[in-house]
């Protein structure tokens, strides 16, 4: 079977054939400049104040500093060049190359829609595709029903929105199943032992394990996996492909299933047997419990329930949802994000929709159905 054919470049976003470079702020020293060009082999270097693009700083201002005698620890803002081609990053190598063939430039800078340096491209990127892609540094995504939803912050690949919407509607329905099996055990404990604390809390114990025990049995366990496997390919710089995806580890560190570790770990020594202290010391004592275990509980929930071998399948959906998200960021308009942007990717909302509709509608059964007060749930 012969190879696919190469992408033509030209017809390429110019955020896949660029670069990526450190930009230097407009405040440093030509000599340090000068320093960092040196290191990181640049023909030019951009050059940012307060992360927004200035100008850009080439070969021959610095042979031209120079010649001149200026002194090497002058701001280099004060012989930035303003007049270096720019491109957006949606914008196509086609576009690249006129703007290098008329201003005669060794480079042509990539900026966002925002003014934010992506990267530089030079006409040798323009003869074949670079191997390595333009990614974002930091990847989020959760697990769905329907596949793998991946974000940057600023734009997504994989799952629609309903699917994130479904994701939380299902987390509810575990949490209400779980609870409703912790409710029919405490109904088997004797009535004069019900209200000793000591009860409740094993109850509220056994709905954490029943959920949990719920959730690994599900297939989004399987597709949590193979989210998180794909951030990792991502984030590693490896190529999406099943045989590299397969080989990342199933726990990541910045997964919610962490940050949910950490909070129950506070709510647990703050309020539970400590909680007989002055108020001030239990909380100190569940702060410095979560700083201390919120991340090793965090990695065995993750690896032993919230997370489960993933199916061929499952691969398959975060590693095409890996490629639309590199493939959209590539275009993206904007590559950093406000807070609110990044909120809204992050998928929260939906989830949290769909949780409040499932609620909600197994609240409505209840009424219906007018189930017994014992046996009602809620989140």
């Amino acid at each position: 079977m012969s190879a696919p054919p190469l992408p033509d470049p030209l017809g390429m976003p110019a955020g896949a054939l660029a670069r990526p470079v450190d930009a230097v702020e407009s405040s440093v020293s030509i000599r340090a400049a000068a320093r960092h060009m040196a290191e990181c082999g640049l023909l030019a270097c951009p050059v940012v104040a307060d992360g927004l693009y200035l100008g850009t700083l080439r070969q021959s201002d610095l042979t031209k500093s120079l010649a001149e005698g200026i002194d090497l620890d002058t701001p280099v803002d004060n012989i930035v060049r303003h007049d270096v081609p720019t491109v957006r990053p949606y914008e196509t190598g086609a576009e690249a190359l006129r703007r290098l063939s008329e201003s005669g430039e060794p480079v042509v800078v990539v900026l966002d829609d925002g003014g934010r340096v992506v990267g530089l491209l030079t006409a040798a990127r323009l003869f074949s595709p670079p191997r390595q892609r333009n990614r974002p540094k930091m990847v989020g995504g959760m697990a769905t029903p329907v596949g793998v939803y991946l974000t940057s912050g600023s734009t997504s690949g994989g799952a629609p929105w309903w699917g994130l919407v479904l994701s939380g509607a299902l987390m509810a329905c575990l949490l209400l199943v779980a609870q409703a099996g912790a409710t029919g055990a405490g109904l088997l404990v004797p009535l004069r032992l019900q209200a000793h604390p000591a009860v409740d809390g094993a109850l509220n114990a056994l709905t954490f394990f029943l959920f949990m025990g719920l959730l690994r049995a599900m297939p989004l366990a399987g597709t949590h996996a193979a989210e998180h496997m794909t951030v990792h390919a991502i984030e590693r710089g490896e190529d999406l492909v099943p045989e590299v995806v397969r080989r990342m580890p199933r726990v990541h560190p910045r997964c919610g299933t962490n940050y949910m570790a950490g909070l129950t770990i506070f709510m647990a020594v703050a309020f539970g047997p400590t909680g007989k202290l002055r108020g001030e010391v239990s909380i100190l004592l569940g702060l410095l419990a979560m700083f201390l275990f919120w991340k090793p509980v965090g990695s065995f929930l993750q690896y032993w329930f919230t997370t489960r071998p993933p199916t061929d399948a499952q691969i398959a959906s975060g590693i095409k949802a890996g490629q639309e998200l590199l493939n959209n960021y590539e275009k993206a308009p904007n590559h950093v994000a406000s807070p609110w942007r990044r909120l809204v990717y992050s998928g929260i909302f939906y989830v949290v929709m769909g949780g409040w509709a499932a609620s909600m509608l197994v609240y409505w059964i209840e009424r219906v159905l007018r189930v017994p007060d014992p046996w009602r749930v809620s989140l």
